[in-house]
């Protein structure tokens, strides 16, 4: 009842041209980025397909695998609600995965962002995959791996790794997290962590953004004794800047970054408050 008082809410805002409405929905926010992936794991059922909100392949859905599941993921320190996250329990075959991602040309410069809320203990070095993309003949194309070195800090893998470059993640709450990789002309990889700058690397082991298979919250395979992430991960998005100059792909950094201080999206009786004022003030302008 709720979501269709809440529609009815929305429709009025839109008859007076309330310009809240544009506060309302996160996801049309980083759709407005032309994201090449877009997966925000808010389908209904737990071990429901994640669905690619950009295309309608099927092959772009991301299966749960091992014990993937969803979980609330309840509000960000700033207030943003993000409905539901992807959960996984730190199991060597828990991912959500897809073997057969479009036929998209590899972007040599790209962009990831994510909320990630990394849970469960933390012995020293946790040696865990956020990610794993791949393209064909190349593996961890790119890895984005988590305290794969005793210092809670996010890496980029290819080969090489960026190291201490990258910012650290702390235990039970939510972080946003954008990295960009400037292209094989460039040697650069950018972090962002919660809206702010959080580090560059000069990275000569540059690599594509693989899209012919992707794992989240563990590498493709699983090792038996590392890999496999342990919490939740939400509002995944890949962005291809091939072609971009090195000012745009700094801007377009900044620009996704800004997501982490979004608006929150408002609550059901929020849009019928918003717009029982909306409508009166409308009505006031007619008389």
């Amino acid at each position: 009842m709720c979501k269709d008082l809440a529609t009815s809410a929305i429709a009025v805002l839109i008859l007076v041209g309330s310009p809240l409405l544009a506060r309302a929905d996160y996801s049309s926010l980083v759709l407005s980025g032309n994201p090449l992936f877009y997966w925000n794991f808010n389908e209904a059922g737990d071990t429901d397909p994640a669905a690619d909100l950009v295309g309608s392949e099927a092959g772009d859905a991301l299966l749960p695998e091992g014990n993937a599941t969803r979980t609330a993921g309840g509000a960000t320190t700033g207030g943003l609600s993000l409905g539901r996250a992807a959960s996984f329990d730190g199991t060597q075959f828990t991912k959500f995965f897809s073997g057969a991602l479009n036929a998209a040309t590899p972007p040599d410069a790209w962009a990831i962002e994510m909320w990630v809320r990394p849970q469960g203990p933390d012995p020293g070095d946790r040696f865990q995959y956020l990610l794993e993309a791949r393209a064909p003949g190349f593996n961890n194309a790119p890895g984005i791996l988590f305290d794969y070195g005793n210092n809670d800090k996010v890496e980029v893998f290819h080969g090489g790794r960026t190291g201490n470059d990258g910012p650290a993640l702390v235990n039970d709450g939510w972080q946003h997290l954008v990295i960009g990789d400037f292209g094989a002309a460039n040697d650069r990889v950018d972090f962002y962590l919660n809206g702010v700058a959080a580090g560059t690397s000069v990275y000569t082991a540059d690599t594509v953004f693989g899209t012919s298979q992707i794992a989240v919250g563990n590498s493709v395979p699983g090792a038996p004794a590392f890999d496999h992430f342990q919490g939740q991960i939400d509002e995944l998005a890949v962005y291809d800047l091939t072609g971009q100059s090195v000012g745009d792909i700094s801007t377009k950094l900044a620009s996704l970054a800004s997501h982490y201080s979004a608006v929150p999206e408002p609550t059901c009786g929020l849009l019928l408050a918003l717009a029982a004022s909306a409508l009166l003030a409308g009505r006031r302008q007619l008389l």
